[in-house]
């Protein structure tokens, strides 16, 4: 692709053959970024026909978390993608680094440990997650296969973003926000979502927290959600 384009997935069912699904797949050159709001590079289900199915055990991962490889200006959208099989690899079931990201109607299943993972670094990535959009997103995690510790959505060093219209099930954390040091997000807005049916965190260090949305930053927004703790009680 070049700067602009749109990666379009036709309808069905893909499936990775190996622990991971990456795009870019060998090279930094494999997807680039986009480089404004006007000139954005797109991933997407093929518009007007059904949502692709991705099982991805374990991730999709949208960069390599290295400044040269981290993809900017980038819309992920109209996806279905289930992480039936994951084993903990320390990533997400989507995992996307760069600034400007937009990540919306995206159903995400049975993912181990985080469903959406913004992820900077700006020891290793030398520029932040900034400017982050995620919307219209239903998640699923799998209590089953999971660590003990799950969260729908994660996000470091991801300042001035907006998270909203999410549905998120199975988790014992519902959207982390790293609370201090460089990876620190501020400026962030949460509004009008639902965290379904929360239960106690069974992992070493986190065992019996039930954290519906976790925020530590500076001047960061959070109305209108709905938090379900009746399972932690």
């Amino acid at each position: 692709t070049t700067a602009a384009n749109i990666l379009n997935i036709k309808a069905g069912t893909y499936s990775a053959t190996n622990n991971r699904l990456k795009v870019p797949a060998l090279a930094s050159t494999a997807l680039t970024s986009g480089t404004s709001e006007s000139n954005r590079t797109y991933v997407q289900g093929n518009p007007g026909g059904a949502r692709p199915q991705l099982n991805v055990p374990n991730f999709i991962e949208m960069n390599a978390q290295s400044a040269t490889k981290n993809r900017n200006w980038l819309t992920i959208r109209n996806l279905n993608i289930d992480g039936t099989g994951e084993s903990d690899t320390g990533g997400s079931t989507l995992k996307v680094s760069g600034h400007h990201i937009t990540i919306e109607d995206v159903l995400i299943q049975d993912f181990y440990n985080v469903g959406i993972g913004l992820f900077c670094d700006t020891a290793i990535d030398t520029q932040p997650c900034d400017f982050a959009v995620i919307r219209r997103i239903e998640t699923d995690g799998d209590t089953a296969q999971s660590d003990g510790h799950i969260a729908c959505i994660y996000l470091a060093d991801a300042d001035d973003s907006l998270i909203e219209h999410v549905n998120c099930h199975g988790s014992n954390t519902g959207f982390q926000m790293v609370a201090s040091g460089a990876e620190q997000t501020d400026r962030l807005t949460i509004r009008n979502n639902w965290i379904h049916a929360m239960s106690p965190a069974t992992q070493s260090g986190f065992v019996g927290r039930c954290q519906g949305i976790p925020s530590e930053g500076i001047d960061n927004v959070i109305n209108d959600n709905v938090i379900d703790l009746s399972g932690c009680v």
